[in-house]
Formats: C-alpha cells, structure tokens, sequence
C-alpha cells in the first residue's frame, strides 16, 4: 500500500480520487482541468503525479505568472512539456482562457479596500473558494480576481459593492505576464548545513535548539506538511512556515563558505 491509498484522510482520499478522474480524461485525448488549488493542494497533487510516473503530463496556471493559486492541468499524451513555454501556452490558451478569466473590481475611491474587503463581499454570495484563484489588490481602490468563468459571469451580473463602497467590475483578458502583487523580503545568513532545524533557526533568528523546539512543537511545516524529523534536508524551492514568524521560500542553499558553513538565501513573504 502506498502513501497515498494509506491516507486516513477522507477530504485527501476524495482529492486524490478527483485527480484521477482528471487523467483519466486526459488519457482519453482531452485537456482535463481542477478547479482552483491552494498552494499546498498544488503541491500534493504534484507529488502525486510525479509518484504516478505522469509529471511530465501536467501543468499549473492561475492566471498569470507567479499566481499562489493555480489550477493543475492534465494533458493527453499527443502534448509534450518539452516544448519550450511560450509554445506550450499558445497550444493551452483556448483551454486557459476557457477556464481562468480575471475581473477587474474598482471602486469609487470613498474608502481603501483590501484584500479581505474583496474575499469577504464576494464569498457573501456564497461562492466556493475553489471557484476563486488570486485577488490581486492593485491599489486601494482597484483589484484584479481571477475566477471561473460561471464565477465571472455572476459577479458581473450582481455584484454591486465592496465592504461600503461602490465599485464597478469589467472583464478583462487574462495576462499571463501580468506582475506578481505578492512581496518579499529577502534574507540572507550562512547555516552549519541543510538540517531543517538550522534553516528553521536562521530564518526566525533563533538558537538551534528553540528551531528544533518549534519543529517538535508541530509549529513548523516543510513544503506544505507539518514536520516532523529535525534533521529532515532543506532544498531550493522548498517551503518553510513557522507558526508566529512567517513564511519563507527557500531560493538557493547550496553555496560553501571559505569556513565550511552553507549560504542560505531565502525569501520571507510579506
């Protein structure tokens, strides 16, 4: 038995069940879709196929380059990843553009608005937060949502305000190239090695043994999970939260000092 049919879990079991509904279609020659996934379904769902021997078979947008929260596509076997990116778009855009579309909120500049401002006020429809992917809040008085395309026709047809504010929504063309709203702070320290408890320690700037604290505590998840052995290895491109101090992406961890220490390079999200 394998990881995924041991899982006590019955939401993973119906997730993991869903997925394959997906490629099953996909083997039947047609592009399959989810709906919109958060960032840790994506990286299950991720794993998943990579275990399944599909990873070349699937890809992840959101609407644009850089979105938290994408939906995963399954291709049938005639499309290849190994085409180069902007080719493998053009091939999907009518599949892309048939299930993420992107309205435009603006409001009437009475008050500034947020991002719980706009997640509150359209989940008050009821909506399914699978139906949504990123709100990306432009300004105080403008935000771009991104959403299915059932999603979009409604709000375009009822959606009047937001929080107290008048605002007015348009469709818009989904821009892949469209910047990231999301921000960074970078951070930059040399750690003994790749232990998650120093990696845990450096970037919450505490001493080894409170890192390894946080870990046991269950305070910590590694790549979407909670973790669970200290001494676990960090990678680029992996994941780290710790419950009180943050989020952060770990860019590179690879480096060797003139003193034999690691140079961790991360990024903390702000």
């Amino acid at each position: 038995m394998n990881y995924f049919d041991a899982a006590d879990n019955k939401e993973l079991k119906l997730f993991y069940a869903r997925l394959d509904d997906l490629l099953k279609r996909a083997d039947g020659g047609y592009v399959s879709h989810s709906a919109f996934l958060s960032p840790s379904e994506a990286f299950r769902a991720e794993k998943y196929f990579a275990v399944k021997g599909n990873k070349d078979r699937i890809c992840f947008f959101g609407g644009y380059n850089g979105a938290q929260r994408k939906q995963i596509f399954l291709l049938p076997e005639y499309i290849t990843l190994s085409a180069d990116e902007n080719t493998l778009f053009d091939m999907l855009a009518e599949d892309f553009d048939c299930s993420i579309k992107a309205l435009k909120i603006t409001g009437s500049g009475f008050r500034a608005l947020s991002h719980r401002d706009y997640m509150g006020s359209i989940l008050s429809f009821g909506i399914e937060r699978e139906t949504l992917g990123d709100i990306c809040v432009l300004d105080d008085h403008t935000a771009i949502v991104f959403c299915t395309a059932e999603v979009e026709k409604y709000l375009l047809a009822v959606m009047e305000g937001v929080g107290n504010d008048k605002v007015k929504l348009e469709s818009i063309k989904v821009d892949r190239n469209m910047p990231s709203t999301q921000k960074y702070q970078a951070f930059t320290d040399t750690v003994a090695s790749d232990r998650l408890d120093c990696v845990v320690a450096s970037v919450c700037n505490l001493a080894r043994e409170k890192g390894q604290n946080l870990i046991r505590g269950g305070l910590v998840e590694h790549n979407y999970e909670q973790a669970e052995k200290i001494d676990a290895r960090v990678s680029a491109g992996d994941i780290i939260s710790a419950r009180g101090y943050g989020k952060f992406i770990i860019r590179d961890i690879s480096q060797a000092t003139k003193k034999g220490r690691i140079r961790l390079l991360a990024d903390k999200y702000i």
